[in-house]
């Protein structure tokens, strides 16, 4: 911010905003979420769970075809962390757990089946990922030092 005496404002014009578009928040975002028409339970629980069905696919294919090392690696530095084999962190398993969350997560909360999504899946697990990596990489560099 290059002008901190306008901070006021903005937290007013923010304000005002959210009031203004709170009810929005909350509406459907897509046309398939919009229609019209009465439909029991079950049919929709049914479409739901389609709809789910294919995001669970797209995400899950995404991630097998992209990054795929990524999440073994993340697995991996996990376990390294809980059990101690390394000093443990506590950024490790927050990570680990919003990436492995993510999995299950996104796919449920996004109307928009698209491979994107699993970018919110491979940023946190970059971080056990690396823990992962460096624990081999140390590993392999003590073991390619001769010994006297």
């Amino acid at each position: 911010m290059t002008t901190p005496g306008m901070f006021p404002e903005l937290v007013q014009v923010t304000y005002d905003r959210v009031i203004e578009q709170y009810s929005n928040w909350f509406d459907p975002a897509s046309e398939r979420a919009t229609t019209t028409g009465e439909s029991t339970l079950q049919e929709r629980f049914d479409r739901f769970f389609e709809e789910v069905d294919g995001h669970y696919a797209i995400l899950l294919e995404a991630l097998a075809y992209t990054c795929g090392p990524l999440i073994a690696f993340s697995a991996f530095g996990y376990a390294l962390d809980r059990l101690g084999s390394i000093r443990p962190r506590h950024l490790v398993p927050f990570a680990a757990y919003c990436g492995y969350v993510s999995i299950v997560g996104y796919p449920i909360g996004t109307d928009i089946g698209n491979p994107w999504i699993g970018a919110h899946v491979v940023v946190p697990l970059a971080i056990p990922a690396g823990v992962g990596v460096a624990a081999v990489f140390r590993w392999g560099w003590r073991r390619s030092r001769p010994t006297t």
